[in-house]
């Protein structure tokens, strides 16, 4: 009952307010990090997945590590992964979230010989080459892309996004890849993973955390 509750508060009335706090670009601090966050881009301080990958992301040696993490968004996961050592490639599509990245960077690091931004659908507009670590906090509603807001949240009507992400991940991977997805209970996980079975990935959990009203899961995904 309390689950239902939640729900309700979250859809009737945390979302229309989040609609309107976002329609402008709003700063927000994360420990060093100040980020300015524009409309149509992920904020991870109002959604729970961001910070279960925060979470997880500061258990792993990522250090001297090739890191990738698709659709950046906001940039956190991927800043963070630059302060523990790591070399990374932070790929998003949104034209928006991009500009915002760029900013980002220029004034949170004086030192960004190893931060590469790279506008692309997926890895489209990526250099062949091997990721030590791939992130991926993905859309995952089965609905249409209509706007730049709304490729925040639908992998298309059929699930495009994970029919191309799996198509194209075995080109950037190796057996070694810690390639970490997180979902959530309100989508349809089992369509997502027949998805990556097509590409004989298979996706397993390893970390389950129930915050409020929504159940988060991390997934590895490796092939075979």
């Amino acid at each position: 009952m309390l689950d239902f509750i939640q729900k309700k508060y979250a859809n009737y009335i945390l979302k229309p307010w989040l609609e309107r706090r976002l329609q402008k670009p709003v700063m927000y601090r994360y420990k060093k990090l100040e980020l300015k966050i524009y409309p149509s881009v992920f904020h991870p301080k109002y959604f729970f997945s961001t910070f279960l990958l925060v979470e997880f992301l500061e258990s792993l040696n990522v250090k001297q590590k090739n890191f990738c993490e698709v659709g950046a968004g906001s940039g956190l996961i991927s800043f963070l992964a630059y302060e523990k050592g790591a070399k990374v490639t932070a790929l998003e599509l949104n034209e928006v979230a991009a500009k915002g990245l760029n900013e980002n960077l220029e004034s949170n690091f004086k030192d960004k010989v190893h931060f590469s931004i790279v506008y692309s659908d997926l890895f489209d507009s990526l250099a062949p080459q091997k990721f030590d670590f791939i992130f991926i906090n993905p859309p995952y509603f089965f609905k249409t892309i209509i706007d730049e807001s709304s490729m925040a949240w639908n992998c298309g009507e059929n699930g495009e996004y994970f029919t191309k992400l799996f198509r194209h991940l075995n080109g950037f991977c190796t057996p070694q890849t810690g390639i970490y997805m997180i979902l959530a209970d309100n989508c349809e996980i089992e369509r997502i993973r027949s998805l990556a079975a097509v590409h004989n990935f298979n996706m397993i959990p390893v970390l389950e955390r129930k915050i409020k009203w929504e159940k988060n899961f991390i997934f590895k995904i490796n092939n075979g």
